[in-house]
């Protein structure tokens, strides 16, 4: 202890207990410390604690990360299979999202990125893969959710070897690796020596290139974890070539576009809230620079805040900052009457075309088409001007309109034209569909039935489908 009669005696108790207190502490440091140098035994003892302490809360940090999405990753249906000269990744999710596939030979940083040509999130993904026969692949899922959150699968081993009596792609599990596999490994530590190498020759007057190569290669590192886990992204509008902007904002719906300085594939949140709850992306499953994102089903003079994640096909993620837009006040409208044409007021697909993917209520089946979401979408299998879908209602009623929303899949699976028929054989006419843009209403002459039937006449082509079917009448 310092003598009382060394403080000032104008100082306050409260100043002379700090000085005593921070006395002893640095006395009782420098004693341990002592203590420590004579002892090497406690000396490794506590490195060791420290180091265990260190790794535990390293390992908590990652089980954190890893819940959510190990969670839902464990909760899908992941199956790699061939079929008919083609690869494919037949995915099912337990939410709707959209998805992203990196791959790569083994032993290969990841180079390809596909996604199933879909606009809007769902749980049913059917992904084709260009993958070559008797090879082994990496692959590793990236999913998008509604509420923009990013879960990154574990890495799953493909041999494409093809099995001729299942035709499934096998799956290679922890422990179970092929010699090509293997060796495959082998050639991945070497050629990550000799890179650590060179990197070390030209470390010397090139700190700025370190830097960004070393930035580089963490973010190349993050596809290479062995375990499911949820990626925390910081904003980086620099990263854009073009960062997101708002265009053709109406009172219905709105566009965005942007570009990167790499080819990607996008996932744009949007919502009344900075939790979003809805998702699209361009058209196509090919990477490209530019993108053009629609933005469907808004409703008038309300504001909305969005934000657009990009990935490459090294598995890089950039994340935008959020913006805001408020929608145009809502014109005046006609009243076409109630739409009984939903799932909710008891209606149903009576028949259809085709649906991609063959499935009626997948993430492109008919049912979409009166499910009263915009967001997602009835798709043809490749019909164009042959596709044609027919709605029952629940019981037969007069109806005195109709309002159709055609998918578009940018130069092609736009629907032009149509015609109106009704179960009975009636036709009610045919009518010109301006653009994908929004929804379109019709009126028809009071015609009472249960079944309208509505066939394709003229279309850009492709797989032709519609976003939504309305059929006005009388309310209940």
């Amino acid at each position: 202890m310092i003598p009382k009669n060394h403080i000032n005696p104008v100082y306050s108790q409260d100043f002379i207990n700090f000085f005593s207190i921070e006395h002893l502490l640095l006395k009782v440091q420098f004693l341990i410390k002592n203590f420590i140098k004579k002892n090497t035994i406690i000396k490794n003892i506590i490195i060791m604690l420290m180091i265990f302490l260190l790794s535990s809360i390293f390992a908590f940090s990652i089980s954190l990360q890893a819940g959510e999405a190990a969670d839902f990753y464990e909760s899908s249906n992941v199956r790699f299979y061939y079929e008919e000269g083609n690869f494919y990744l037949n995915l099912t999710t337990p939410a709707p999202v959209l998805c992203a596939v990196n791959f790569a030979e083994m032993g290969e940083k990841y180079n390809n990125l596909t996604a199933m040509d879909m606009i809007s999130p769902g749980v049913n993904h059917l992904v084709e893969l260009d993958l070559e026969p008797d090879k082994i692949y990496q692959v590793k899922l990236t999913a998008f959710t509604e509420a923009h959150e990013i879960y990154r699968s574990q890495e799953y081993l493909v041999d494409t070897g093809i099995d001729n009596e299942t035709d499934d792609l096998i799956v290679i599990q922890e422990g179970e690796k092929s010699e090509e596999c293997e060796k495959g490994e082998q050639d991945q530590e070497v050629q990550e020596v000799q890179e650590g190498q060179e990197g070390q020759k030209g470390q010397e007057g090139q700190e700025g290139e370190e830097g960004q190569e070393v930035q580089e290669g963490q973010e190349d590192q993050e596809i290479q974890e062995s375990q499911a886990r949820t990626i925390e992204l910081a904003a980086a509008d620099d990263e854009f070539s073009q960062v997101p902007e708002i265009e053709g904002v109406t009172d219905t719906g709105a566009s965005i576009n942007f570009s990167t300085k790499n080819p990607t594939l996008s996932s744009t949140a949007f919502g009344t809230t900075e939790e979003f709850g809805r998702l699209v992306r361009a058209p196509g499953r090919i990477p490209a620079e530019s993108h053009e994102v629609s933005l469907p089903g808004l409703q008038a003079d309300t504001e909305y805040s969005l934000e657009t994640i990009v990935i490459d096909e090294s598995g890089k993620l950039l994340r935008s900052g959020i913006s805001t837009f408020t929608t145009a006040e809502s014109e005046e409208e006609v009243d076409y009457g109630e739409n009984h044409a939903t799932l909710e007021a008891g209606a149903e697909i009576y028949a259809v075309s085709s649906n991609f993917g063959n499935d009626l209520t997948g993430p492109f089946g008919a049912v979409n088409a009166i499910d009263g979401d915009p967001g997602s979408e009835w798709s043809s299998q490749g019909e164009g001007d042959e596709a044609w879908i027919e709605i029952k209602l629940a019981e037969s009623r007069e109806i005195t309109g109709f309002g159709f929303w055609s998918r578009t899949m940018g130069d092609t699976g736009e629907i032009r034209r149509l015609k109106v028929i009704t179960g009975e054989g009636e036709i009610l006419g045919e009518f010109d569909i301006p653009d994908a843009e929004r929804l379109y209403n019709f009126t028809l002459p009071p015609t009472k039935t249960q079944n309208v039937r509505f066939e394709v006449v003229n279309s850009t082509g492709g797989n032709t489908g519609a976003r939504e079917i309305r059929i006005y009448g009388e309310a209940n």
